[in-house]
């Protein structure tokens, strides 16, 4: 799939209106003018899900780049743009392309809504030494909507895409044209002109359900959720290709909406709430299962890296190769199915729901800094109890294993909530957060270090069921439930900074989490005696 960003600007021109002289400033040469015709058919869902994210997808003949063409939002006056060939079918879109819009479109329909018949003349500039600076397309366009009434319209527009040159061409360029009374465009696309009203009223609607200028604890858990969406969905494209880092990214996306609905549940209607955290708790899972089968193959490869030759006896990387790259394709194909399920596409539709229109209960109308401490303590709280529960499961063992785990989710918990405070409560909240992100990240090793010993047992199974030398994978066992053993016994020192008095006395309200611990277990063991 071919790619390139395109960087324009596009100004409206009447149908007589003489273009301008453009041989000024870095242009030096007007090329000669070439005339093209152009026939397109854009794409998009009955409510215009693609047009209203900024995205046009169309299928065009003519001209030097005909095929199928996705652009995605703009950023300034860049966006990207991927093209397909055209292909034999003229309203199946390429596979590839759906993919990078699967989390727009969904399990909707495709089908065309516009369509545009543009006579094009292409002249590029240069500059003194030839260098192609930009192109400058001057569209005459006859487009049919093709939904609703069908209405008809034609136009004539320039558009000014840089090729080699940079901003400062584009600026001078632009300045010609104004200086000969062309003006910059009222519309983004060519699209958004045929959609009209139809795509403007839908995109104020939106625009104006997200408005949070007050300073309530509601306005900033309704930023914080549209804020998570979004990114959410910008990794839907990536973690569709299976790589590592966007499957990692989407997860977290799904644990911090998670952990946002859950931190401010207080002031939410949880009837509409609890059952997406469900949800998000299930995309996390599917993910993770992906990721983790990543993790272990590179951890497995690093370990065997280390290991003295001497040690390493029959066939070990062959056999932890295949075994798995089983791991990694059957991960990745349930993540896939997930991503491709009704399921999915109905929790996305539930989660925009909630970034337009959060419901919130009468408490969010509180000011947002008196309720971010309480938020951010009950999160700490989890985490004081998970610490218990460790301390009464004993050093080692199954039942310690578990606890540590749950632990480590605690942190990630507390960690999140921090976070999500610190644009209001600042250093604090981020100290709380780094020192929760500290214990998070050990415990993660811990988790990683056990997960790792029962693989390398199943694995040493297989071998030695195989008639294979087993011994490496005993080897590795052992340096594995080395490294659990020493996180674990870290973990008690690390635990304490993070609930502190300096850390996170100021949301528990005892001045020092982890002597509230000492206390509740002490008030435990009497009461058992």
């Amino acid at each position: 799939m071919d790619s390139h960003q395109e960087v324009e600007r596009k100004f409206d021109l009447a149908p007589d209106q003489e273009v301008p002289d453009l041989a000024r400033g870095p242009v030096a040469v007007v090329g000669e003018p070439v005339v093209t015709e152009l026939v397109a058919t854009y794409f998009d869902t009955a409510h215009l899900a693609l047009a209203a994210a900024g995205i046009t997808l169309r299928r065009r003949t003519g001209g030097s780049d005909a095929g199928w063409h996705l652009k995605l939002p703009k950023v300034g006056d860049a966006r990207v743009e991927l093209h397909r060939p055209l292909g034999r079918g003229t309203r199946t879109v390429p596979k590839q392309l759906l993919d990078q819009v699967r989390a727009v479109v969904r399990d909707h329909a495709l089908a065309p809504v516009a369509g545009l018949r543009t006579t094009r003349v292409e002249r590029h500039l240069f500059d003194a030494d030839g260098m192609d600076l930009a192109v400058v397309a001057d569209d005459t366009v006859e487009a049919e909507r093709l939904t609703g009434d069908g209405e008809q319209l034609r136009w004539r527009e320039l558009e000014v895409e840089l090729v080699a040159g940079d901003d400062s061409a584009l600026e001078a360029v632009a300045a010609t044209l104004a200086d000969g009374g062309v003006a910059p465009s009222a519309s983004s696309s060519k699209l958004a002109r045929v959609l009209g009203n139809n795509l403007a009223d839908r995109a104020d609607r939106t625009s104006a359900s997200r408005r949070t200028a007050d300073g309530s604890v509601g306005a900033h858990v309704k930023r914080l959720v549209a804020e998570q969406v979004g990114e959410l969905l910008s990794h839907d494209a990536g973690a569709r290709t299976g790589n590592e880092e966007p499957v990692h990214d989407l997860c977290v996306a799904a644990w911090r909406l998670r952990s946002i609905l859950a931190t401010y549940r207080s002031v939410l209607d949880r009837t509409a709430t609890d059952r997406v955290r469900d949800e998000l708790r299930w995309l996390g899972t599917e993910g993770g299962a992906a990721r983790d089968a990543d993790v272990q193959h590179a951890r497995l490869l690093a370990r065997l890296e280390v290991v003295p030759s001497d040690l390493v006896l029959g066939p070990v990387r062959r056999r932890a190769q295949l075994e798995m790259q089983v791991r990694i394709r059957t991960g990745l194909g349930r993540l896939r199915a997930a991503l491709d399920s009704t399921r999915y596409y109905r929790l996305l539709d539930d989660l925009d729901a909630l970034a337009v229109a959060l419901p919130l209960t009468k408490a969010a109308r509180e000011p947002v800094g008196h309720v971010l401490p309480r938020a951010v303590g009950r999160q700490v709280r989890h985490v004081l109890r998970a610490a218990d529960a460790v301390a009464g499961a004993g050093p080692a063992g199954a039942d310690a294993d578990r606890g540590l785990h749950q632990l480590r989710k605690a942190a990630r918990g507390a960690r999140y909530a921090a976070e999500s405070a610190a644009p209001v409560l600042g250093r604090r909240a981020r100290r709380l957060a780094g020192r929760m992100e500290d214990l998070q990240e050990l415990l993660g090793e811990h988790q990683d270090a056990v997960t790792a010993r029962s693989l390398y047992l199943e694995l040493g199974a297989a071998a030695h069921e195989a008639g294979e030398n087993a011994f490496t994978f005993g080897v590795l066992q052992a340096e594995e439930d080395a490294v659990a053993r020493a996180a674990a016994a870290r973990h008690p020192e690390v635990l304490r900074r993070a609930v502190s008095a300096k850390s996170a006395g100021w949301v528990t309200g005892t001045g020092d989490g982890q002597e509230a611990t000492s206390k509740r277990r002490e008030r435990r063991r009497t009461a058992r005696s």
